[in-house]
Order: structure tokens, then sequence, then C-alpha cells
């Protein structure tokens, strides 16, 4: 049996078809050649799988050409020109896709990530609608007293965090919540005895006199 050795050429060979380089056959598509559809998308996958930048943008920027209301051709494009750092391009986009849909929220928080992966922040945006950033504080941990109550029984923390999320947008990911209630003693914080790491949080009642 032979040995399988890793092409260095990144030709990938397609039963019943001829044998094309990444590079061929992205440069078919962009030149308007016919190319056959199974395997530009099997190549499209690996290009973005290896972050091959230098195919990647020119292939979404065709396909944009072609199909200019293919908002999420955009949205890959924005992100693969943040992935490659070139990230005032990546924020023109981004910009556009906000004034086009102003109240989408998970586009709202994906700019947020970027601006702040980037080394800007909130305020660095021309917003049409600006996000309410959620930040974990003590005001925050305030806020989880005041609508857990100590009348309330004990609720997953997954469920606290997204509902957290009706505030704005969550700058911190469950571990930080989760360690912030297990280091505030008006908190109890326990698991739920199954082993998959979910956990609960409840208000410590007061100690009855004695």
């Amino acid at each position: 049996m032979k040995k399988n050795v890793k092409n260095s050429n990144n030709v990938i060979p397609f039963p019943g078809s001829i044998r094309l380089s990444r590079k061929e056959l992205i440069e078919r598509y962009i030149n308007d050649e016919p190319v056959d559809p199974f395997e530009l998308v099997e190549v499209v996958d690996k290009l973005d799988m290896d972050d091959d930048f230098a195919l990647l943008i020119p292939y979404l920027k065709k396909t944009i050409q072609k199909y200019p209301l293919d908002l999420f051709a955009r949205l890959e494009l924005a992100n693969t020109y943040h992935f490659a750092e070139q990230d005032e391009k990546a924020l023109e986009i981004f910009l556009w896709l906000h004034k086009k849909c102003p109240q989408d929220d998970m586009l709202q928080s994906e700019i947020v990530d970027v601006l702040y992966e980037c080394g800007k922040s909130v305020d660095d945006f021309e917003w049409v609608n600006k996000p309410v950033l959620v930040w974990l504080d003590n005001v925050l941990l305030d806020y989880c007293y005041k609508i857990l109550e100590p009348n309330i029984t004990r609720c997953p923390i997954k469920t606290l965090y997204y509902f957290l999320l009706n505030k704005g947008k969550n700058m911190f990911s469950l571990n930080p919540l989760t360690e912030a209630l297990e280091n505030d003693g008006r908190f109890i914080v326990t698991e739920d005895g199954y082993k998959n790491g979910n956990k609960y949080v409840e208000v410590r009642k007061d100690e009855p006199d004695v």
C-alpha cells in the first residue's frame, strides 16, 4: 500500500473532472469562466479553513459583484478583512451593513467585538442605532440580586446570562459571570448534580436569629 502524501501544490482531485489548483479555480470564477459549482463550494470551504485570504477575498468580492443583494457575502468579506488584519476595510463594510440593518442585534454585537479586537471602542463607529454595552461590575451584580430576590428559587446561571442580554450587549462570557457570583457573598452557587457543568445561583437567605 502506498503511503498517502500531502499535496504541496494545493491541487485538489475531483473524480471525473480536470484537476485544478485553488488558484486556477478561483481565477476561472473571477473571469466568469465555467466552473463546477460543487468544486467551487469545496475549494472555498478549504480557503476559509486555511485562512487563505489572498484567494478568499477576491472570490468574495466577485460574488458581491455578481450578487449585490447577497448580504451574507458582504458579511463574510468584512470578517475576512478583519481576520486578515485589514480592519479599516472590514469596518467600512460593517458600516454599510449596519446602515442597511440598523436593528440587527447580532450584527451590532459582531461589530462591537471587531471594534474592541482592533483596539477601538464603541464610540469609534457611526452608529445608526448604538448598542448598549453591559459590563460585569458591581452595578450589574446589584441588578442580579434585585431580580433574583431572596424568595425566588435557584436559577440556572445560563438563564440569567441570556436574560441579561435584554439589557444590551454582554461584554463578558458565562464563566466570568459565574466566578463573580461565586465571589459575591450575597449569592449561593451550586451545581445540578448531573456532572454536566451546569450551575445554579440563588440569593443567600439571612440566618434566623437564635
